[in-house]
């Protein structure tokens, strides 16, 4: 796992920031964000300890001390309303997940979460080891290389040392869970 963030709260323009929670000492994925989306947004700035955040994709992004955020939040209601309506929506897509995670296998579940990253992204290809997305997946690596291999042979992704290019994006999501992605 690349080494955290600092704190702070993160604007990404580009890229893709993966967050995970420890549990016993152990990182868990716990969801991505990209360029439509905000980090440590929810906790005023400063996560909780056992919440860490790491680039995923790189890219570009603003960045706002937590105190500095804080101070903006209490003086301005438009981003009170704001990070309010963005927590909404982070608690939707964390209960969606709970569910999806509980309810779906692993080869729909990796091509909900392959679609997501590509949207958070903005493109048709994510530079990803197969590693990293069975990391974020809780699957093992073994498990991703036969969606990988699977997704290959239908012409729907093309992979190569550590990127996954989308061929067949239709192709992606009827083989997906179909559990809706935060937007």
């Amino acid at each position: 796992m690349p080494p955290p963030l600092r704190e702070g709260v993160y604007f990404p323009f580009s890229g893709l920031i993966a967050e995970f929670i420890f549990i016993k000492d152990r990182p868990s994925y716990s969801g991505i964000v990209g360029k439509d989306g905000a980090l440590h947004l929810e906790y005023l700035g400063a996560p909780p300890s056992q919440v860490q955040a790491s680039v995923l994709a790189p890219g570009r992004a603003a960045r706002i001390s937590a105190s500095d955020f804080h101070d903006v939040w209490a003086r301005n209601n438009t981003v009170r309303e704001m990070h309010l309506g963005y927590c909404q929506t982070r608690l939707s897509y964390a209960r969606q997940s709970a569910a999806c995670n509980a309810t779906h296998g692993g080869g729909p579940r990796f091509c909900t979460w392959l679609l997501h990253a590509l949207d958070c992204l903005g493109g048709d290809a994510i530079s990803i080891t197969q590693e990293q997305a069975a990391e974020m997946l809780g699957l093992r690596r073994t498990t991703v290389n036969l969606f990988v291999q699977d997704l290959q042979k239908a012409s729907i992704i093309r992979c190569g040392r550590a990127r996954i290019q989308l061929l067949d994006r239709a192709g992606l999501e009827a083989l997906s869970c179909g559990c809706p992605r935060p937007e």
